[in-house]
C-alpha cells in the first residue's frame, strides 16, 4: 500500500488523467492534509472557516474558497498520486462532530473518491452534478429522491452515494436499491469514529469502527447504476472531496448555531 501524505505530488507522471488535465487542475495535486477542521459561525461572530494542519504548518482558510454556489465548506483535491497499477483508492479518516447533527436539520457531509470536480449543480437533487465518484453521506438525506433511496432514521447515519454528470447516476444506496440494504450505522454527537472507504473501478467498500475499536459495519457493493461517460471516466479519477451542506436555503452554513466538525488522521492511499 502507497500511502500519499505531506509532499506536493506534482510530477504529471504520478497525477492519474495528467496527460488530459488543464494547468489548474494539475495544481490540484497539492499536499493532503493530516487534519481538517470545520467551524460554523461563531459566537464571537465569526464566519464559518476551515482549518487544515499540514505536520507543523496550521493554515486557516475561508469555509469556501472556491466559490461554488449551492454548499458549504469544501476540502477537495482533483488528482492523488497514484502509482501505476493501483485501481483501490483508500481514505482513512477520524470523524467527531459538535453540534452539527441535531434533530430535524438536514446537515450532511459528502465524501467522495474517484473524483473529479469542477463545481457543483445548482440543483443538489437534480439527478446530474458537475463532478463525479463514489463515497458516502453522513448525516440527514430527506426530499427530492425516491423513498427506496433513502436510509431510515435515527439520524445522523452513514449511507454510500454516487456523483456523476450523466442524468440519474448521481444517486443515494438506500435499503432497495439494486435489491440490497446499503445503510450504515447511526452516530452520536461528540464522540470519534474512524471510517475506512475504498473505491474501485466499479465498486464502493465502507467500514465504520467506533471510538473503542468495535466495527459498527462493513459494506461492499458494486455500482451497478454508474453509465458511461461517467463510468469510463469514473476509472481516470484520482481525487477526492469533503463537502459540508447545511440546512441554510443555498446550504452556505451561516444560519445553523455553532458547530464543528473535526477529521484527524487523514491519509489517502492506492492499493
Amino acid at each position: 500500500m502507497i500511502v500519499v501524505r505531506g509532499a506536493l505530488s506534482l510530477a504529471l507522471g504520478l497525477c492519474a488523467g495528467a496527460a488530459r488535465a488543464s494547468l489548474d487542475e494539475v495544481e490540484q495535486c497539492q499536499a493532503i492534509p493530516d487534519e481538517i477542521v470545520f467551524f460554523g459561525p461563531s459566537a464571537e461572530a465569526r464566519p464559518p472557516r476551515r482549518v487544515e494542519r499540514y505536520g507543523a504548518e496550521t493554515r486557516t482558510l475561508a469555509a469556501n474558497p472556491e466559490g461554488y454556489a449551492g454548499h458549504g465548506m469544501s476540502h477537495f483535491r482533483n488528482c492523488s498520486a497514484r502509482p501505476a497499477g493501483r485501481r483501490m483508492q483508500v481514505l482513512r479518516f477520524s470523524l467527531r462532530s459538535e453540534g452539527y447533527f441535531f434533530p430535524g436539520v438536514v446537515n450532511h457531509i459528502a465524501i467522495g473518491l474517484r473524483s473529479r470536480l469542477t463545481g457543483f449543480a445548482p440543483g443538489v437533487h437534480s439527478g446530474n452534478e458537475r463532478f463525479q465518484g463514489r463515497g458516502i453521506v453522513i448525516g440527514s438525506i430527506a426530499g427530492g429522491w425516491p423513498v427506496e433511496d433513502l436510509c431510515p432514521g435515527p439520524f445522523p447515519l452513514v449511507q454510500p452515494e454516487t456523483w456523476g454528470r450523466q442524468l440519474g447516476v448521481t444517486r443515494l444506496w438506500g435499503q432497495a436499491t439494486a435489491g440490497e440494504n446499503h445503510c450504515g450505522p447511526g452516530l452520536k454527537d461528540g464522540q470519534w469514529y474512524r471510517f475506512i472507504v475504498k473505491a474501485d473501478d466499479a465498486s464502493l467498500r465502507y467500514t465504520v469502527y467506533d471510538d473503542k475499536g468495535h466495527m459498527l459495519r462493513d459494506h461492499r457493493f458494486a455500482d451497478v447504476l454508474t453509465r458511461a461517460p461517467d463510468r469510463d471516466e469514473i476509472r481516470g479519477n484520482s481525487g477526492y472531496f469533503v463537502a459540508v451542506m447545511c440546512a441554510d436555503a443555498d446550504a452556505s452554513c451561516r444560519s445553523v448555531p455553532t458547530w464543528r466538525l473535526q477529521l484527524k488522521d487523514f491519509k489517502v492511499s492506492w492499493q
